[in-house]
């Protein structure tokens, strides 16, 4: 009814530690923000802290992605993981380009020609 679950997420990090593969950090895709209660849930159940649960919420244009799991410190736990300097993330120009997809006005017309056009599946970015 809405509710987000954890299972799936406890599912597929038992599969991996079966591998052998213990997660660092967790990606998780839902429609909306996970709360802090289940982002601690997630990291209890997964062994990874809380901080390396991270929302990979539906967003309205690929653009936004990379600014949304910034805003989470996605960038930052990686760097750390991997013991790698950096200076902070310069996304001016990246901020910039979002607005500018997000706040355009003129609509575009686009064709598309393929083998499967008719499963809309098979172009589903294009169809988005």
């Amino acid at each position: 009814a809405g509710e987000l679950k954890t299972k799936p997420t406890q599912h597929s990090v038992k599969a991996m530690l079966e591998l052998g593969m213990q997660p660092e950090i967790i990606v998780a895709r839902c429609d909306r923000d996970l709360t802090p209660e289940l982002k601690k849930k997630i990291a209890l159940f997964c062994n990874v802290e809380p901080e390396a649960v991270i929302t990979g919420r539906d967003v309205d244009s690929i653009y936004s992605v990379p600014l949304a799991f910034h805003r989470q410190g996605l960038d930052g736990l990686i760097c750390d993981y991997l013991g790698i300097w950096t200076r902070d993330a310069q996304l001016d120009r990246w901020t910039r380009i979002e607005q500018q997809l997000r706040e355009a006005t003129r609509r575009v017309t686009i064709a598309i020609v393929g083998k499967y056009v008719d499963h809309t599946d098979a172009y589903k970015s294009l169809h988005e």
